[in-house]
């Protein structure tokens, strides 16, 4: 499996790499916005998101449903993967949202 590394980008985003070619851009912040469950990056989401790295057959070409997705991680590393469509589910999906709108165009 990669390893994970975090990177700084500024006083609110950081950038999460789970190889050289597959990162995802997070708002820092999140975790301070609400006592939320879906406010925050699950160690199950990272060590998820590094499966599907190192397993990318699991998700290209195919419908990816990400049910309880938190911040959507293992869901935008899915897409950047190339799965054919990806849904994401939360009880609060401004999170997600949020990831989404700092992971597009890349």
């Amino acid at each position: 499996m990669h390893n994970v590394s975090v990177c700084k980008d500024n006083q609110r985003n950081s950038t999460i790499c789970f190889n050289p070619e597959i990162s995802v851009r997070i708002d820092a912040s999140l975790s301070n916005l609400s006592s939320s469950k879906s406010s925050f990056l699950w160690p199950s989401a990272s060590i998820l998101s590094r499966y599907l790295c190192a397993s990318p057959h699991l998700v290209v070409d195919k419908r990816v449903l990400e049910l309880g997705c938190g911040i959507g991680v293992p869901s935008i590393v899915a897409a950047k993967l190339g799965a054919k469509q990806v849904f994401l589910t939360d009880a609060d999906v401004q999170h997600a949202r949020k990831t989404l709108e700092l992971n597009q165009g890349g």
